[in-house]
Parts: structure tokens; sequence; C-alpha cells
């Protein structure tokens, strides 16, 4: 089967989702700290507050990841994440504790797809024109500035033998 965008484009997406997450992870860390230490946390209302911008995120990547894939294979897998039980003790509110450590294995799982599901399927386009950015080995040309070879180009080309 074949991706909908090529490997790099996907590798990009998901990172920034990844990071997107941990923003989300480390506020959520901050935000309960802060409210515990000024004594203003309300469980029920802050892990709403929490379990909703969860959801958005969690939304967003499962969108992100349809828009990647040819099936609903991988979505599904990262909203099926594996959650261990664990106790928790101490002065810490179960719900947070459980909110972050679903954010923890949901960024897990999408860092394994990251890793893993892209080479299982091909990126090459079914048009006529092939790009070189649109294979592997060559992606890092995405990270070359145009205007830094546009002396090089003639007609928008690189007239220049392979061995030059």
């Amino acid at each position: 089967m074949r991706l909908k965008k090529s490997k790099a484009a996907a590798n990009e997406e998901i990172i920034a989702l990844l990071n997107e997450g941990y923003k989300l992870l480390n506020w959520m860390r901050s935000d309960y700290r802060g409210k515990k230490a000024a004594n203003t946390f309300d469980s029920v209302k802050d892990n709403d507050l929490y379990a909703a911008e969860m959801n958005q995120w969690g939304q967003k990547v499962f969108d992100g990841l349809n828009s990647i894939f040819p099936t609903e294979l991988e979505g599904n897998r990262f909203l099926e994440a594996p959650s261990p039980f664990g106790a928790y003790s101490g002065d810490v509110d179960y719900q947070w504790m459980s909110k972050t450590r679903r954010m923890q294995e949901l960024l897990r799982e999408l860092d394994a797809i990251r890793q893993q599901a892209p080479s299982e399927y091909t990126d090459l386009p079914v048009t006529d024109r092939l790009y070189v950015e649109d294979i592997d080995s060559f992606k890092n040309v995405r990270d070359v500035n145009p205007a830094a070879v546009r002396h090089l180009l003639k007609n928008g080309r690189l007239e220049m033998s392979e061995d030059t």
C-alpha cells in the first residue's frame, strides 16, 4: 500500500504532533504543581480541563495519522496504546496521575508508529514525475535553501553531470 504523503513529510508531521503532545504533558504537570502549591487544585474541574485538552490533541493525532497512512490501522493503534495498571501513593491526585501516565503512553505509541509504520508502505508517487525529495536516500535535499543554489540552476534544473 501507498502512503498519502512522502515518508519525509509524514515524519515531519508526526514529529510536530509529538512535540505538541510533550508541550501539553509539560503544561499539565506545571499547571498541576502550581495549583497544588497554591492549594487551588480542583480535582473535578482541573481534570476535566486536562481530559478535554488531551482529547483535542488525540483527535488531531488521529486525523493526522489518517491523512498519512492508507488505512485507519495506525490511528487505531495510537488510540489503543497499551495502558498498564499501577498504583499511586502520596499526595497526588489519582485522576491527574492517570492522565499524565496516559499521555506518556500515547506519546510512546506515537513515536513507535513514527519509527516503524512508514517503512511498511511505499511513498513513491503514482504521478509521471518523481522528485528527488520523494526518494528516501535523498530526503535531506528538502533542507537545502533554494536561494543558496539558484545560481546553479538553468530553467529550474541543475544541468550538471552526476560525477561533477
